[in-house]
């Protein structure tokens, strides 16, 4: 788990240009604390991991992806958010670009 859980971290980041001295600043943590995190040799704590999803505008889920169980439970909408959960910010731009031509086209349609 803390392997990929650590790779997906360390490739948001560097997607979006942060450095890890500055993902550690922003979390509150030390440097080495955040490469260690992504090499997968140690593992945050709740209220740290909650501060790297913030930083990093990115799901739990996403980061977690690995760990978690499909619910047989849920809706379509739920199985849409899960997808969505693990989209790279790019590929979530892109997700809102069709979604937001989808209303358009539909709101056309009503009229």
């Amino acid at each position: 788990m803390q392997k990929s859980f650590g790779r997906r971290i360390n490739k948001i980041r560097k997607e979006q240009g942060i450095t890890s001295e500055a993902l550690a600043v922003i979390c509150g943590v030390n440097p080495v604390f955040i490469r260690q995190i992504e090499g997968g040799t140690r593992t945050p704590s709740l209220p740290v991991f909650v501060r790297i999803c913030n930083a990093l505008e990115m799901s739990p889920e996403y980061f977690l992806q690995d760990e978690l169980k499909e619910n047989p439970h849920s809706c379509d909408r739920e199985e849409i958010i899960e997808y969505i959960s693990k989209f790279t910010p790019a590929e979530l731009k892109m997700a809102k670009n069709i979604i937001q031509a989808m209303e358009i086209s539909f709101s056309d349609k009503e009229d």
